[in-house]
């Protein structure tokens, strides 16, 4: 049936009764708790963080919305409101099938949307502390795809993030990526072994990835830092021209339009930043330098990163230590 609490807070929580026991915090009706006199409403659905459930379906309409519980399950009809606000999603771990990215796509077109399986996943708009999501891996899986014309889309996971699907950031949308707990800081390191990962599809060629309508900056973050996003073979090349910068692949790049692409970076002045493929290729890119050493898209590297990218059909020629990436 109907909660309303405008201008207020609706909780729903639940503890198990013991550490063997489970708890499930259900909402099939309609919460409301919309802003009232420039007071914001809240809504917290919260089960126990060690085995309990949450169980988001109906309507559920605040500028702050909390689902968090070991487990949190979503209807795909669940429709979210939160008017300019955010949605948290927080479990310990979570698989976006095609019933989440539905109800992730509805509330991504009224504000804010946050998936986090991160341990330090922050609560302190009600109890001053954090949730403490437990020892799990933290992986959040996107399993299906998410398109959104604007607002910001974050993933915080504890550890990987794997993209089994494609997310498409259109028209003045955002979006975040944080793995290895890093939730956004820049200066923290993420966990060991943890990454961003764009999975191969059965055709060989990559399943998971991220496309964006638009190009430049303000549009991806990464562990807290801020990515330019290129789309075309000029903006590949113009990448010399700072070595130490944070790039990432917005869609597939055809490169035959240059005749001899210049390595990027060189025995002298290696490149030193990060360049995330995002699940993208380049195709037809054409190196022919037979008297230069050190040939092929990245000429030298030195403590670069180099992640989630293919080569197509590219012809590459050079005297020594001469590759493809």
């Amino acid at each position: 049936q109907l909660i309303v609490a405008d201008g207020g807070q609706v909780i729903m929580t639940g503890r198990a009764a013991d550490q063997l026991s489970s708890s499930v915090v259900a909402n099939t009706g309609t919460i409301q708790a919309n802003r009232l006199q420039e007071k914001d409403g809240k809504i917290l659905l919260i089960a126990d963080m060690q085995h309990g459930e949450t169980k988001a379906a109906g309507t559920l309409e605040a500028h702050f919305i909390d689902t968090s519980a070991a487990t949190v399950s979503i209807d795909q009809d669940l429709h979210i409101n939160t008017a300019g606000g955010q949605w948290l999603i927080d479990p310990v771990d979570i698989t976006i099938d095609a019933g989440k990215a539905q109800a992730i796509e509805t509330a991504l077109g009224t504000g804010d949307v946050t998936v986090s399986t991160s341990n330090g996943a922050d609560n302190t708009s009600w109890n001053g502390g954090t949730n403490g999501t437990g020892s799990d891996k933290g992986d959040i899986h996107v399993n299906a795809d998410i398109s959104y014309t604007k607002n910001k889309l974050t993933l915080n996971a504890d550890n990987d993030i794997n993209l089994n699907a494609a997310i498409h950031v259109n028209g003045s949308g955002t979006l975040a990526l944080n793995y290895g707990g890093t939730q956004g800081n820049s200066s923290a390191t993420p966990a060991t072994g943890s990454s961003i990962n764009a999975r191969f599809g059965t055709n060989g060629g990559f399943a998971g990835k991220v496309n964006f309508a638009q190009t430049g900056t303000g549009l991806l973050a990464i562990n807290g830092s801020g990515y330019t996003v290129i789309k075309d073979v000029a903006a590949l090349q113009a990448m010399s021209s700072n070595l130490a910068g944070k790039y990432a692949l917005g869609g597939d790049v055809n490169a035959s339009s240059v005749a001899n692409f210049a390595p990027i970076g060189s025995n002298s002045t290696a490149f030193t930043g990060t360049f995330d493929g995002l699940g993208h290729t380049i195709s037809y890119l054409t190196i022919n330098r037979p008297g230069q050493d050190r040939v092929g898209l990245f000429g030298q590297t030195q403590g670069a990163t180099l992640r989630n990218m293919g080569l197509v059909a590219a012809s590459i020629k050079g005297l020594n230590d001469v590759g493809g990436l």
